[in-house]
């Protein structure tokens, strides 16, 4: 069981203590305990620790050696951990500093990979977790918070120096509600899901919304909008470009969600809109056809787009009826620019068609 000097037939000096699981801890004893600059091994000869004992048990400086040949040095308190250790691969290079929880990094540290620095912030059980940051070649390209080793909640996404993704992660994925940069400028603004964009999207050019979109991750099926809720195109899409046409249904473009966490950012100036349909029968005693398009009180108010048996109207309503600047679309491929009324207005004439009669004046009067 041991061998070495003895004192008071007691373990006491220089020894080697032969452990029960084929073991052994070698260095100095006092009264029987390891006590002073010892070597722990296991049963196969592996070094598991080298440094300081007090009373048998790991206290002063130390290392803590994994089965790699790497090994964790610092400061232990009655066998735990404490205070901030440096952790060594099995070439002697620092691959960690920071603090150390039961045997593993927990707290605060810094992850180093081929000398470079990869990640700042908060461990748990060695893995990421909590605040941190993501670090590429010297420069932040994610901060924000971590679970379990991935991006989840709140944080933001960096190239260079340019922010490219603002908003909620799930599972290293964007998901949840986020905005989408180019050049530093907020591009889209909506909800995102496993990475993609997917249910309402606003794109902004020249800090105005241009289109709102709904997309679908179904097999990537979409539909894109014009600002009158006009179809574009509705289909299969692949990396965010239309790819195959083909019938998609949705019932409704919502409100996009308030978000805490992007409070006073582009995603909440962009966030509200007017409430929007797609696709919806509309009938009463002045017009009955298929509107997608703004709404107010349930009813066509602001720009749309109602499709009638034999011609489309794009362009403004009020109070449910066609009202103001517009286009019609004939079936013969004609286009009639202008403004628009149900009601008679000066210098107007009358365009009939078999669903509605128009009072119409066309856009080259205005001009003039």
């Amino acid at each position: 069981l041991y061998r070495g000097q003895w004192k008071n037939d007691r373990y006491h000096g220089e020894g080697t203590l032969f452990l029960a699981d084929g073991g052994t801890l070698s260095g100095q004893f006092r009264a029987g305990a390891a006590h002073g600059k010892c070597t722990l091994t296991d049963r196969n000869g592996r070094v598991i620790y080298v440094g300081s004992y007090i009373g048998g048990t790991y206290n002063g400086t130390g290392r803590l050696y994994n089965e790699n040949g790497g090994y964790a040095e610092g400061r232990f308190v009655d066998g735990e951990p404490t205070g901030v250790f440096n952790e060594y691969d099995g070439q002697k290079h620092l691959v960690y500093c920071g603090e150390w929880k039961n045997g593993q990094r927990s707290g605060r540290g810094i992850e180093y990979r081929s000398g470079q620095k990869v990640y700042e912030g908060e461990f748990s059980d060695r893995l990421y977790h909590g605040e941190g940051k993501l670090i590429e070649n010297g420069t932040v390209c994610y901060q924000g918070t971590f679970v379990k080793g991935k991006r989840n909640g709140y944080g933001v996404a960096y190239e260079g120096n340019v922010m490219l993704y603002q908003g909620m992660w799930q599972n290293d994925l964007r998901h949840g509600c986020g905005i989408l940069y180019e050049n530093g400028i907020a591009k889209y603004v909506g909800h995102f899901e496993n990475g993609k964009r997917s249910g309402r999207i606003n794109e902004i050019e020249k800090r105005k919304v241009i289109r709102r979109s709904v997309f679908t991750l179904k097999n990537g099926m979409g539909c894109t909008f014009s600002e009158y809720t006009e179809k574009q195109f509705e289909g299969i899409f692949r990396s965010d470009n239309p790819e195959k046409a083909m019938k998609v249904f949705f019932k409704e473009l919502p409100e996009l969600p308030e978000c805490p966490e992007l409070a006073g950012t582009a995603y909440e100036k962009y966030r509200t809109a007017p409430e929007y349909v797609i696709e919806k029968i509309i009938t009463s005693s002045d017009v009955s056809g298929i509107y997608s398009g703004r709404l107010k009180n349930g009813v066509p108010d602001g720009s749309g787009t109602m499709l009638y048996s034999d011609h489309r109207y794009t362009g403004s309503f009020k109070n449910g009826q066609p009202e103001g600047k517009g286009v019609l679309y004939m079936r013969d491929g004609e286009e009639k620019k202008g403004t628009f009324s149900l009601k008679a207005f000066e210098g107007s004439t009358v365009l009939e068609f078999a669903d509605i009669s128009y009072y119409y004046l066309p856009q080259d009067s205005l001009e003039q």
